[in-house]
């Protein structure tokens, strides 16, 4: 870690005493697994009928990737922070935000929505799932952040600035449903291998399941009058994952 050899402490007290506190950002930490976090909320996923919650799972292990918790309002205090130099010097943010042939800054996507500038960045990690899009030129920035593994959150977050710039967005009519050859779908099922994990697509009658290192299993694919056909779940599996082996 960068930060903990220059500085010679550690990632989560140079976070909190560097921009946590500064920025009156109460509700935002690290989840070291040792204290109890108040009003905590619990990830949860879909199995088509329920919501059921993610098993528990010792964030700090994730660390500066994943292990941070905050709220809508303090990560707007920390992006209004950033219009000013209580953090970086706007020297340093123009470095950072520096269009390049790859369209990302350090730490951010750069490009166009709307016909304006626009910096974001997202993530999702068991159950979780947050868009943070940034229009520096207009000072305008939507934040999401959930709790539910299947909100779109991405296209929520895009639809919701439309509407704030005076966009006409539309409601996608929900997909008819409509029965699919299930030999089709027979052929994903396997383990596949990639980036030093497993993962296996199984069947349990009428669904497939996504089944990864943990013991939970993620409904993929439902056969019965199908109101989805691929969810993202499966589809990134298939498209990054090497089989490793068939049934």
């Amino acid at each position: 870690m960068i930060i903990e050899n220059i500085t010679y402490v550690t990632f989560e007290s140079y976070v909190n005493d560097n921009i946590l506190r500064p920025l009156g950002m109460e509700n935002t930490g690290i989840d070291n697994n040792k204290k109890v976090i108040n009003k905590m909320s619990s990830p949860y996923y879909s199995n088509w009928e329920d919501f059921i919650q993610y098993e528990y799972m010792d964030m700090s292990s994730s660390f500066s990737a994943g292990a941070m918790y905050s709220t809508v309002d303090d990560l707007y205090k920390w992006d209004q922070a950033l219009y000013s130099e209580k953090l970086v010097s706007k020297t340093t943010m123009d470095l950072f935000l520096q269009s390049n042939v790859f369209n990302y800054g350090f730490g951010w996507f750069l490009d166009k929505r709307y016909d304006r500038r626009r910096v974001f960045q997202g993530g999702a990690y068991r159950g979780f799932r947050s868009e943070m899009h940034r229009y520096p030129d207009d000072h305008t920035t939507v934040i999401m952040l959930t709790n539910y593994d299947f909100v779109p959150v991405f296209k929520l977050t895009e639809s919701l600035t439309g509407i704030l710039f005076g966009e006409q967005i539309s409601v996608p009519p929900r997909p008819q449903s409509y029965t699919l050859d299930e030999r089709i779908y027979s052929n994903y099922m396997g383990t596949y291998e990639g980036y030093g994990c497993k993962a296996t697509v199984d069947r349990n009658e009428d669904q497939f399941f996504l089944s990864g290192t943990m013991k939970q299993s993620s409904p993929s694919i439902r056969f019965r009058r199908l109101h989805y056909i691929i969810l993202g779940t499966i589809g990134n599996v298939i498209s990054h994952w090497r089989p490793t082996t068939r049934k």
